[in-house]
């Protein structure tokens, strides 16, 4: 198969990095300074963009890719799975960290919409 040869999953590897941190829309660290900053919008663009507009798109893209093009089985056999995995899971807890140091209500939402987000990527 495709995951036998030692070289295929070298180049699986880089591509799986690739299409997570490609899909910027998902809002993983470091990527995810863009919900932040699209804050400053008015309250109901911001309110569009929590609920279904941009956020969950993002994620709804990593994880067809990585159902359809790399499979659940082949990710058990690529060294960077683990890496990801990890780089979510910091992800949901600086994000929530960071979520609790702000005043502004619309950082805070912003930042706890990172770490949310970084839950249905480490599922």
């Amino acid at each position: 198969g495709i995951f036998d040869d030692s070289h295929n999953k070298v180049v699986l590897s880089v591509l799986l990095v690739l299409f997570c941190y490609g899909v910027g829309k998902a809002a993983i660290m470091p990527f995810h300074r863009w919900l932040p900053a699209a804050m400053v919008a008015p309250t109901p663009v911001s309110a569009l963009l929590h609920a279904v507009a941009v956020v969950k798109a993002g994620v709804f893209s990593i994880l067809k890719i990585v159902i359809y093009i790399f499979g659940i089985e082949g990710l058990k056999d690529l060294a960077t799975t683990d890496v990801m995995l990890y780089i979510a899971a910091a992800t949901i807890v600086l994000s929530s960290c960071i979520a609790m140091t702000k005043d502004n209500l619309k950082a805070r939402l912003a930042y706890s919409t990172v770490s949310q987000l970084s839950y249905i990527v480490v599922g």
